[in-house]
C-alpha cells in the first residue's frame, strides 16, 4: 500500500480535537492495487493504543454528536475532491456485529450534509472478532441490494489496509458506479512520502 499526503490539505475552519484524542490530521492519498482513497487523520504512533481503545469504545456507544463531528470532517474533504455525490455508500457492516455500525451512521450522517442520497447497498456480513487484513480472506463475497446512483462516495470510519475499501469500490465500479471514498482514519504519521 502506497499513500502521498496532500501538501495543500488544511484543517477544516472548524477543526475541533479529534474525538479519539490527539489524531494527526494529514489528508492523504493512499493505493491499494488498482484503487486510491483519500484518508482524513492518522494514528499517532506514540499514542496509538489509547486512540485504538477510544475507538472501540466510539465504536459500541455510537455517540451522535462525535460521530456528526467526524462527518463534517469526511465532507470537508468531499467537497474538495469533487462535485457533490448523488449518494452516500458505507462500507458493508460486519465485525461490529449490528447493522447500524459506525461506517453506517456516518455515511448516513454526510449524506445528510452533502443532500445527497444514503445508499447502504451492501448487505451486513456479521464477523467473529475484530477487523483485520488476515481475518478478511476469511469473508463471504460482498453482496450488493442494489445499485446506487452516481457517481457516489464510499464512506469507511477506519482503513487498516485498505481490503474492504478496494472490495467495495471494485464492486461499485464493475456495476458501472463512478466512484470516490474516503476513510476517516487510517495509517500511522511519518508512514507516507510525501507529494511533491
Amino acid at each position: 500500500m502506497r499513500s502521498w499526503a496532500l501538501p495543500s490539505a488544511t484543517q477544516p475552519a472548524e477543526h475541533r480535537p479529534s474525538p479519539l484524542g490527539p489524531l494527526v490530521w494529514q489528508p492523504s492519498l493512499y493505493s491499494r492495487n488498482t484503487i486510491s482513497y483519500l484518508v482524513a487523520h492518522r494514528w499517532r504512533r506514540d499514542t496509538k493504543d489509547a486512540e485504538l481503545q477510544a475507538l472501540k469504545r466510539l465504536k459500541l456507544d455510537l455517540d451522535p454528536a462525535v460521530i456528526r463531528h467526524i462527518a463534517e470532517e469526511i465532507v470537508d474533504l468531499a467537497r474538495k475532491i469533487g462535485p457533490a455525490p448523488a449518494s452516500v455508500v458505507p462500507i458493508a457492516c460486519g465485525h461490529s456485529k449490528r447493522d447500524d455500525c459506525l461506517s453506517f451512521q456516518l455515511a448516513s450522517s454526510v449524506a445528510e450534509l452533502l443532500g445527497a442520497t444514503f445508499a447502504p447497498v451492501f448487505t451486513t456480513r456479521p464477523a467473529p472478532g475484530s477487523s483485520h487484513p488476515k481475518a478478511n480472506l476469511d469473508l463471504p463475497p460482498l453482496e450488493m441490494r442494489e445499485r446506487p446512483a452516481g457517481p457516489a462516495l464510499l464512506v469507511d470510519d477506519v482503513a487498516t489496509s485498505g481490503w474492504h475499501l478496494e472490495e467495495a469500490l471494485t464492486r461499485l465500479r464493475t456495476e458501472g458506479v463512478p466512484c470516490s471514498a474516503i476513510a476517516w482514519l487510517g495509517g500511522v504519521t511519518g508512514d507516507c512520502a510525501m507529494a511533491t
